[in-house]
């Protein structure tokens, strides 16, 4: 239930080699909020900005931090839309599927038993969690929990609560 609660723990449960440092400590001060909304639940509010020289563990913590999303969300029965971006879309692909391992390992499973893989939606790049297993109403809903495109990529007319860009 702490690792639900407090993002750090969470990435300490999830990876062993992940240790949170002080510059990871601020940014979870800018990505959980704290704040709601009617489509996000605790990261809501102004939209933010993460630079960091390379090896800072940017897309690290940013695959951590949309796995906890989607949990967190499923926790209060909220469907969690996000556009996942990168330079393009192979790189955008890899790290959806980096997001879909974490939430099948174990670890993770045993902090959100209800987050389970879409069984016709998992292994596409629009892919999805079981919503009904997390007892998310989906009427009328197009169903997906994340989309992964380049840069470049085409993204109208997906509708998405969460846009993250990582490069």
């Amino acid at each position: 239930l702490l690792a639900r609660q407090d993002f750090d723990f969470f990435c300490t449960q999830i990876s062993s080699v992940f240790k949170p440092t002080l510059h990871h400590q601020v940014w979870n001060r800018s990505l959980i909020t704290e704040e709601s909304n009617k489509y996000l639940h605790r990261i809501a509010g102004q939209n933010t900005s993460i630079l960091s020289p390379r090896g800072s563990a940017k897309s690290t913590k940013l695959g951590l931090f949309c796995a906890w999303a989607i949990g967190i969300h499923a926790e209060q029965q909220m469907a969690l839309q996000m556009l996942y971006i990168s330079a393009n879309r192979e790189l955008a692909l890899a790290k959806s599927e980096t997001i879909r391992n974490i939430i099948t390992s174990d670890p993770y499973q045993k902090i959100f038993p209800f987050v389970q893989p879409h069984s016709k939606k998992w292994a596409s790049p629009l892919w999805s969690i079981d919503r009904a297993a997390a007892g998310i109403e989906t009427t009328g809903q197009e169903e997906f929990t994340c989309i992964a495109a380049g840069i470049l990529g085409t993204i109208s007319s997906k509708r998405t609560n969460l846009i993250v860009y990582d490069d």
